[in-house]
């Protein structure tokens, strides 16, 4: 225990003895001056007179946070530095270079000493105070720093809130790593393997420069920059109205307009402006901007479909049999009945009783058996197409099937029904299979008739 107190002594006694010998060579090439109140450092190389005057480089930081305020005062960097140190809050930092006793000028915070580890919110508070005293910076500032500034180097803390400094306060190379973009590395680490592409943008445009979307739906916007591979980021400034993702996608989300920017990490942007009208659908289950979205609200204003629960649409849920009769009976408008059914298992007071009578009557669906219809038998693909193709009139189709890795599934009766979908291209597939057995959920439901309905297919 003794050893280790002496050892400590010596240490800070060390520590001590570089800021004195430190402070008296004064004759350094740079002398630092951080704005805590801006949260702005500012490098100053010599006059023909000796003097600080000629700023340089300007740094975005974080100083210290309420109750670890970063010390006021001038100060000289001590022969004290690392490439990696471990901080007081157990996370770590990368060039660190000490000005005076614990507080240092060092990287933005990493969960470990590995440059994959860096903490996103870190680098995200980037100018502003957030530290526990220490002058937190870009990891290429920080770099720059402990490269270029050694022991001795003039060191000044000033609080002026109205003035930045002479050469203002720069931004973050990137301006927010989102959840979507973080990667575990700081931008500008100069380590090798950043998966950052620093490569800098020469030219940068937008394949569109006024968007118009209703909310919910979404739009890309292409963004054409030299060199092709440079990265480039997207940000909205107005998320109420639209958001963006990192693949230009853009999403509407209420009335108003938002100027949607791409920005390549060496600060070229171009920028649209996206108008957005009407409101999302009133169903917290549908999200704004999937494929189903534009369908299902054209289908809920033909009154075709109603919720299945307060402020639920549930679109992936399956269709029953007892549904499509009831939402082409909608389309139909709803007209008489004039005998009931003959099915047991369809009562007079089913809120389907109606259209289940009106569907069998027009020889759209029959029963699974003489005095059965199963209004609650889930509905297949196939026969979702068949219902759907005898409404519009059997219209007749050659289309090719063989488009689908998975046509020899499809029955007989499904044949023409399916091919007059393809012809027309009502069905949504991602792959190269169509899946006729597989049940239809009510977004297909919707998505197939609001299609046929604004082709004319129809009414």
């Amino acid at each position: 225990m003794k050893k280790r107190r002496l050892f400590s002594f010596l240490l800070i006694l060390a520590m001590l003895t570089g800021m004195v010998s430190a402070a008296k060579n004064t004759r350094q090439p740079y002398a630092i001056k951080v704005n805590r109140a801006c949260n702005t450092v500012t490098i100053y190389e010599s006059d023909e007179n000796g003097q600080y005057t000629k700023p340089i480089k300007a740094m975005i930081c974080s100083t210290g946070r309420e109750g670890c305020e970063t010390p006021l005062g001038t100060f000289y960097l001590i022969d004290y530095r690392s490439e990696w140190r471990l901080m007081l809050d157990g996370t770590y930092g990368q060039y660190a270079t000490c000005f005076y006793g614990n507080f240092l000028f060092h990287s933005v915070c990493y969960a470990d000493d590995s440059h994959d580890a860096m903490v996103r919110e870190a680098y995200n508070n980037l100018g502003n105070a957030a530290s526990m005293g220490c002058v937190r910076l870009q990891t290429m500032d920080a770099k720059w720093i402990f490269d270029n500034c050694p022991a001795g180097t003039p060191v000044t803390i000033y609080d002026d809130p109205d003035d930045p400094g002479p050469l203002g306060k720069p931004d973050k190379v990137v301006d927010e790593i989102t959840l979507q973009m973080y990667n575990g590395w700081d931008p500008t680490d100069p380590a090798e393997g950043n998966p950052w592409n620093l490569a800098e943008i020469q030219s940068l445009r937008l394949g569109k420069g006024v968007v118009s979307l209703t909310a919910g739906d979404t739009a890309k916007v292409i963004a054409f920059r030299s060199p092709s591979d440079a990265m480039v980021f997207w940000y909205s400034n107005n998320e109420e109205v639209a958001v963006v993702d990192q693949s230009g996608n853009i999403t509407a989300l209420s009335e108003g307009s938002a100027l949607i920017t791409a920005k390549g990490i060496h600060g070229k942007s171009a920028s649209c402006v996206v108008s957005v009208t009407g409101e999302l659908l009133p169903y917290d289950d549908l999200v704004p901007g999937a494929w189903y979205y534009p369908h299902v609200r054209y289908a809920v204003s033909k009154k075709l479909f109603t919720g299945t629960a307060e402020r639920q649409f549930s679109p992936e849920v399956a269709v029953s049999r007892a549904m499509i009769v009831q939402v082409l009976y909608n389309l139909a408008g709803r007209p008489a009945v004039k005998t009931g059914t003959a099915f047991e298992d369809v009562k007079p007071d089913d809120w389907y009783s109606e259209a289940v009578a009106w569907a069998s009557s027009e020889g759209l669906v029959y029963g699974v058996s003489q005095t059965l219809f199963a209004p609650h038998a889930i509905l297949s693909r196939q026969e979702m197409a068949t219902i759907i193709w005898r409404y519009a009139g059997e219209p007749n189709s050659s289309a090719y099937l063989g488009i689908y890795a998975d046509a020899s599934e499809i029955p007989t009766y499904a044949k023409t029904a399916f091919a007059w979908m393809t012809d027309n291209y009502l069905l949504r597939r991602t792959d190269r299979n169509i899946r006729p057995a597989q049940a239809a959920s009510r977004a297909e439901l919707a998505s197939v008739l609001s299609q046929a309905m604004q082709k004319g297919l129809i009414e």
